[in-house]
């Protein structure tokens, strides 16, 4: 798909429709699956050499303004970038007010929290953004990049416990960041397994 077809409104509707979720990967495209409806269609923009474009899909020309269905989603780019473009977009929306085009209804870091997910594996900035309830972090999500590599699998729970440490942070915030914003965005029903549930 080429990059203008993802930012035009007939496509964003075609995808919302359809319940997929536009996914963003870093890193060399190699081919994918194919899309249904529930999952991402991975590697739906790579440019020419091979990243994301990362500013380009949650300014979207008003897109994601006009699609309040549509959700997108950055995997494997980390996610505190996310935070600092939101406060961007909203000082640039008060500070060049009379030359922005089109009129938002919502500031652009409420879209970006409404409708914008980012995932991570080693980015403890964007936990602390989102234990701070700053706008931009409230869709992170951890992943642990199985079975690649360089994933964090087996040692998945000693990186998350790693990456906490440390960070003040509410049981909620650590359970959305560590499944069910995750959940969310797929629409699946989690199933969240407690130390207790675990021990039992």
């Amino acid at each position: 798909m080429q990059r203008r077809g993802l930012g035009s409104d007939l496509c964003t509707r075609r995808h919302e429709g359809a319940g997929f979720r536009a996914a963003h990967r870093h890193g060399a495209c190699h081919g994918g699956g194919r899309a249904r409806p529930g999952r991402s269609n991975n590697q739906l923009h790579q440019s020419g050499n091979g990243r994301s474009d990362q500013r380009y899909v949650p300014g979207f020309g008003g897109v994601l303004e006009r699609n309040r269905g549509a959700k997108v989603a950055f995997i494997e780019s980390g996610a505190s970038w996310l935070v600092a473009l939101a406060e961007r977009m909203d000082e640039v929306e008060v500070a060049h007010s009379n030359f922005v085009r089109p009129k938002l209804s919502r500031r652009p870091s409420q879209i970006i929290d409404d409708q914008v997910w980012a995932s991570f594996q080693h980015d403890r900035a964007c936990i602390i953004a989102a234990s701070a309830g700053l706008p931009g972090a409230r869709n992170v999500m951890w992943g642990s990049d199985y079975p690649h590599a360089e994933g964090t699998f087996p040692i998945s729970r000693r990186v998350q416990e790693e990456l906490f440490e440390g960070i003040t942070v509410s049981e909620q915030v650590r359970r959305d960041i560590l499944g069910l914003n995750a959940a969310r965005l797929f629409r699946i029903a989690p199933t969240v397994a407690t130390s207790e549930k675990l021990a039992a």
